[in-house]
């Protein structure tokens, strides 16, 4: 019985802890996601003299891949 309240217990406590790990939807205020982050200074570093093609190929693809989660949240709220 102690195991089985225990168990409840714990469920519980887990999902009041993932709730809170919901990721935000757009501010009424501004419309905008807060946890989004423009891609033009990860851009911008890659333009930068001295970047090898190796470094600006990793930040052209970390750009497009901010990009495309970005994509995916907007589909997600609409």
């Amino acid at each position: 019985m102690t195991a089985g309240i225990a168990g409840r217990m714990a469920g519980a406590a887990l999902v009041v802890a993932l709730a809170g790990c919901a990721a935000p939807g757009p501010t009424p205020a501004t419309g905008a996601y807060p946890r989004l982050v423009p891609v033009e200074p990860i851009l911008d570093r890659a333009a930068e003299p001295g970047a090898t093609a190796a470094e600006t190929e990793a930040l052209e693809s970390r750009a497009a891949a901010l990009r495309a989660r970005a994509a995916a949240l907007r589909a997600r709220d609409i």
